[in-house]
């Protein structure tokens, strides 16, 4: 019955690094991974030494949008 009772308890652990990457820091809007997924590029290095992968299309937006008028 113990036994059952951890089972039952560990099926909602969810581990921290996996389950959500962290996000990075300042005001890039990406996600802190050890391999950049298809459609990100790599901006900068995170904290804790993983790379910050950015969508490819939002950074491309963003580069617009920061461009100042002539």
């Amino acid at each position: 019955m113990k036994l059952f009772l951890v089972l039952i308890i560990l099926q909602f652990e969810v581990p921290t690094d996996t389950a959500r990457p962290r996000k990075c820091f300042s005001n890039i809007t990406g996600y802190c991974r050890k391999k950049c997924e298809m459609g990100e590029i790599y901006e900068m290095a995170c904290l804790n030494g993983k790379l910050c992968c950015v969508n490819v299309l939002e950074l491309r937006a963003r580069r617009k949008i920061a461009k100042p008028p002539p």
